[in-house]
């Protein structure tokens, strides 16, 4: 939950504790309107108030044979529908160019289509604009790239040879891995450390690390990263990048639902 508001009606937070309770309650057996207003510390009028306009838009809906309250199927509605007003391509680029200044590098956010990675979103550093790889190839080798590494970690190692098998490993650098072996090891250290590293593996003027982004269900949907020329990543700007990094990941993640 966040900062308390700056305004609040008292009447409306009445009501939002009101639907609170009824939906942590086990058992689907729902409230009396007696055992709600001994729950909440409420009157017997506010009450019967807020159960009768709630009551009226459907929100909660009442048993008349046990006269029993419980959520209406119109917060059923409501709620099927934050999935496709909370996804990643409504998500403010703000988040993405405020990290970009503070670490002063380009950053990425991706996702898996098939077998490789796809860039949605990107806000690119000034000073990396020379680089010429870095917003030609929107379409990128999963296993080449610190997004595609961190977006499979929670798959099986099972799962990643049978995503792998047949697949040619191109070696875009030296640094390339060459199988799914190598594969495999680089992604334990992303679900060990809770980031992926691209260390010029998909570009040799790249230094790339990467984060998940999660959404509701806590399923790893995406990967944000920072792009950074590989002799400008100190010790204490690679701190720097997995703080503030952590701190984005996590703040867009919560957009999509998981806190």
């Amino acid at each position: 939950m966040g900062n308390a508001p700056k305004y609040p009606v008292n009447t409306v937070i009445k009501a939002i504790e009101l639907v609170e309770y009824l939906a942590g309650l086990n058992g689907g057996m729902g409230a009396t309107a007696t055992e709600i207003w001994k729950a909440l510390d409420l009157t017997k009028s506010t009450t019967h108030r807020l159960l009768d306009t709630l009551s009226f838009f459907d929100w909660i809906t009442k048993d008349n044979d046990t006269g029993r309250y419980r959520l209406g199927w119109e917060m059923y509605k409501i709620g099927q529908m934050l999935p496709t007003q909370n996804n990643l391509l409504s998500i403010d680029k703000k988040f993405l160019a405020d990290l970009s200044n503070t670490v002063a590098a380009t950053v990425n956010l991706g996702v898996l289509k098939h077998d490789e990675t796809v860039i949605i979103s990107q806000v690119e550093s000034t000073h990396m604009k020379a680089i010429s790889h870095i917003t030609a190839e929107r379409y990128e080798a999963i296993y080449a790239t610190a997004l595609g590494k961190m977006m499979i970690s929670e798959m099986s190692d099972e799962e990643i040879r049978e995503m792998f098998s047949g697949t040619e490993f191109i070696k875009y650098t030296e640094n390339t891995v060459n199988n799914v072996d190598e594969l495999i090891e680089r992604v334990n250290f992303a679900r060990k450390n809770g980031y992926a590293l691209d260390e010029q593996e998909f570009n040799e003027n790249l230094y790339c690390i990467a984060m998940p982004i999660r959404n509701y269900t806590g399923r790893i949907v995406a990967a944000l990263s920072v792009s950074s020329i590989p002799s400008e990543v100190t010790d204490e700007k690679r701190e720097l990048i997995l703080t503030e990094l952590k701190k984005t990941s996590d703040a867009i993640s919560a957009t999509l639902g998981n806190k």
